[in-house]
């Protein structure tokens, strides 16, 4: 017995929340590496990523009112639903374009940002803005003029509004395609050796996720993962879909900040590596000058002018 239409959305909607749980704790680690100052290199998505959440929160909390009303229907009126529909598909709409933005931005940068790379994916990302923002203005074009929009409703929707709104998911697909299969290659061509050394080891039975996983991530191919499900299940005509319309907004947020989160602790660990290379390669008379500055406020004939200018000059080579 498959979902019925009551049943495929409050599943979504819990579905929904635990990404968002999930969405938190991985914002919230973005926050404390952009606190720390580790995150330079991504300053430039600050506000994007920033955006991204606020609107994805806001998804959440129009949506599970959304639900709430389904299920305690008392005092709920149909223009009042319908307008949170349409709110939620106009915010969605937005979540859509910025998740794509920031994509297409690393997409930029890992390319050695050469706007050949990124001239396809950029129309596509504008097109599938403008045929899903021409959508949800549509239904709050009819949910106004109607103002209680029942059964009559589906009279006024336009001949090309369900054509137009397969083509805007369609092109959003597109977009996610293109960038996670130039992200994709990018990524194998810079660590060609070490793909071949873990295929090797899958050969031999020894399998390790790690590459896998982290090659999902820094290429965002969750989101379209999450997309291709999405279409799979609505050309089936099941009800399942229905499940993963709104968790796929969450998707769409942690995708992006998920992936900057990847590389701000990836370049952490190549700095801290390189730290300790260089105190575990230093030169004796380095520490020969910090056993001095150690033994300073014991050593009683040392000039203590001499003193400040090594330890000003050993700071200066550790940092």
């Amino acid at each position: 017995m498959g979902l019925s239409e009551t049943q495929a959305p409050f599943i979504g909607t819990v579905l929904e929340g635990l990404l968002y749980g999930v969405y938190s704790v991985v914002f919230s680690l973005y926050i404390r590496l952009q606190v720390q100052k580790r995150t330079t290199d991504s300053s430039p998505l600050a506000f994007p990523l920033m955006a991204l959440f606020c609107l994805c929160t806001i998804f959440f909390a129009v949506d599970f009112t959304q639900q709430y009303f389904t299920i305690f229907p008392q005092g709920r009126s149909v223009l009042l639903t319908w307008s949170l529909n349409v709110t939620t598909s106009m915010i969605f709409t937005f979540i859509d374009l910025i998740s794509q933005g920031v994509l297409i931005y690393r997409c930029w940068v890992m390319w050695n940002r050469q706007p050949l790379f990124i001239v396809i994916p950029s129309v596509l990302a504008f097109f599938s803005f403008a045929t899903a923002f021409t959508l949800a203005a549509e239904l709050a074009k009819i949910a106004v003029v109607l103002r209680n929009p029942g059964p009559e409703f589906l009279l006024s929707v336009p001949e090309w509004f369900t054509p137009l709104g397969i083509a805007s998911f369609s092109i959003s697909l597109g977009v996610n395609a293109v960038v996670s299969s130039l992200l994709t290659l990018k990524l194998y061509t810079l660590h060609k050796g070490m793909t071949r050394t873990w295929m090797a080891a899958v050969g031999r039975g020894k399998i390790n996720l790690l590459p896998v996983i982290s090659m999902l991530i820094e290429s965002g191919m969750f989101t379209f993962i999450a997309q291709v499900i999405y279409v799979v299940f609505f050309s089936l005509g099941s009800n399942i879909f229905l499940c993963i319309g709104t968790p796929i907004a969450m998707v769409y947020g942690i995708t992006p900040t998920l992936l900057v989160v990847r590389i701000s602790m990836r370049n952490i660990d190549n700095r801290i590596t390189k730290f300790e290379s260089d105190i575990q390669f230093m030169p004796e008379n380095y520490s020969t000058t910090i056993n001095i500055m150690s033994e300073k406020n014991s050593s009683i004939g040392h000039n203590q002018t001499e003193t400040d200018d090594t330890s000003d000059h050993v700071q200066s080579q550790v940092i």
